[in-house]
């Protein structure tokens, strides 16, 4: 990847493979200036108050961003270790039938290896929420088809091509038109993947998905805290884009932002859990190219989701989010905002009613099957799940396909009320 000059004038890169833990403590006392002059952080800001660099809060977050990367970089291999027991672990268990019918097999000698099959090899999404199919209410032509259809390509992309081909064709009943992964020249390795897929009663819908947060994928956690940022220019006018995430660029191996022909053949982008990933001007600058392609973009929250409230929106901080919030409260009430509540998760009002949420979650995924039926059942390593991790980082278990699926299920249809809402603007706007 080019250095940061080459391409922008603005921009603030942090590297905690190069820091030490001496130097990311020396984060909070240093100025901006003794910081320039070391190998983990480069900054330029030509047209930013220079007063305002220095601020603690400022460094304070840095310094929590750079800590958070290194513990990261520390954990990637024993992260990648347990997560790889975890899933042969939970296949074995489920290939052979449970617990109880592992060990008659194991006395039988009949054990069935679940790496031996990858088509019927599920990853920790899998076995979190094995749904494949969409749910027996749902229709063509329903509100909620299009946005179920779309998390349930999301929940896909996470597993491995054998399994993807027979989900697509013998559950979704569809055709698979390809499984991708790209390669980084930044990370040297492969970072992003997608489920390409078309839906055969409707040969003009095309599902293109793509690998979100992987939970034991360290490298992907790296991106989500990364506070770097680059400042672009459209490369035809030369006016600022805006401050783009660094984790968003180094993913996607972006340098410039030029494939717009891609969104002339869009019917609609759908997000889930989604981090901030620029500044209010290049928020601005994408909805006009969303609003001149007549693109529909739907970008759903689930409740507490920790993921939609990083990085930080403020001051120190410009990272921004984009279009609407279609936020979804534990009960699966849905509204649309401007923000989603507690926009930066880490407030101290906040605290009780996200430990609150968290216990009525786990108490839900006991109920659930009883009030919205037999379809919602939890696996018992889902509770777990909202149990252990849920109750020490609230939020962080609100990070799953799960909880999107029974979103895109039992959720309220906001997609009226985004449309009423963009012909108001439109008026609006002719009227000004």
């Amino acid at each position: 990847m080019a250095s940061a000059e080459q391409f922008c004038e603005n921009y603030l890169v942090v590297d905690a493979q190069k820091a030490s833990l001496y130097d990311i403590a020396c984060i909070l006392i240093c100025s901006t200036h003794h910081l320039n002059n070391k190998s983990f952080y480069e900054e330029l800001s030509q047209d930013v108050d220079r007063s305002s660099l220095d601020k603690f809060w400022r460094r304070w977050l840095i310094f929590a961003s750079m800590l958070a990367q290194k513990f990261l970089i520390w954990a990637k291999g024993p992260m990648a270790w347990i997560g790889s027991k975890v899933e042969i672990w939970l296949n074995l268990l489920s290939s052979n039938g449970g617990f109880f019918r592992l060990v008659i097999n194991s006395i039988q000698g009949k054990v069935v290896k679940p790496e031996e099959s990858p088509e019927n090899f599920m990853s920790i999404i899998g076995e979190l929420d094995p749904r494949l199919k969409m749910d027996a209410s749902i229709r063509k032509g329903d509100g909620r088809y299009n946005r179920s259809l779309a998390i349930l390509a999301a929940k896909l992309s996470y597993e491995n091509e054998a399994f993807v081909k027979v989900a697509i064709q013998d559950h979704l009943k569809m055709e698979i038109i390809g499984f991708y992964k790209f390669w980084n020249d930044y990370q040297n390795q492969f970072t992003t993947y997608a489920t390409m897929f078309q839906d055969t009663s409707d040969p003009n819908l095309i599902v293109v998905a793509f690998r979100g947060t992987g939970p034991f994928n360290a490298d992907d956690w790296i991106t989500d805290v990364d506070i770097s940022w680059y400042e672009l220019k459209d490369t035809k006018t030369s006016k600022p884009i805006g401050r783009i995430h660094g984790g968003f660029m180094k993913a996607l191996g972006l340098q410039k932002i030029k494939e717009t022909w891609l969104l002339k053949r869009l019917e609609g982008v759908y997000t889930f859990g989604q981090p901030r990933v620029g500044d209010e001007c290049f928020g601005k600058y994408m909805m006009k190219m969303i609003e001149d392609h007549h693109l529909g973009y739907y970008r759903y929250v689930y409740s507490n989701d920790l993921v939609p409230r990083l990085p930080y929106d403020d001051r120190a901080l410009f990272f921004k989010h984009f279009g609407p919030s279609l936020y979804f409260d534990s009960f699966y009430n849905g509204k649309v905002l401007e923000e989603e509540p507690n926009k930066n998760y880490f407030s101290l009002v906040w605290v009780m009613p996200k430990y609150i949420n968290a216990c009525w979650e786990i108490v839900r995924s006991f109920i659930l099957p009883y009030w919205k039926g037999k379809e919602y059942r939890e696996e018992h390593i889902e509770k777990l799940y909202r149990l252990v991790v849920g109750l020490v980082i609230p939020g962080l278990a609100a990070h799953g396909c799960k909880d999107y699926v029974d979103v895109s299920i039992l959720g309220t249809d906001l997609v009226p009320t985004i449309a009423n809402m963009t012909k108001d603007e439109q008026v609006l706007k002719k009227n000004e």
